[in-house]
């Protein structure tokens, strides 16, 4: 869990440093991606444990 959080933490900063334009585009996509990929995961694992539908994150939906 400890690892979520912080892939969070740094998902949430490159997204900052993307809006200010501190780093372009792929750099953000680059930083970001270890974390939707793992919050999908979870999110895979949540809707199978409860029988529903899984709904995943993508990296646009993130940055907005």
């Amino acid at each position: 869990m400890n690892n979520l959080i912080d892939l969070k933490e740094r998902a949430e900063i490159a997204k900052y440093e993307f809006k200010i334009g501190l780093i372009d585009y792929d750099r953000c996509k680059e930083l970001v991606m270890p974390y939707i990929n793992l919050a999908n995961e979870k999110s895979k694992e949540l809707a199978k444990k409860y029988n529903q539908k899984t709904k995943k994150i993508t990296f646009t939906a993130y940055i907005r």
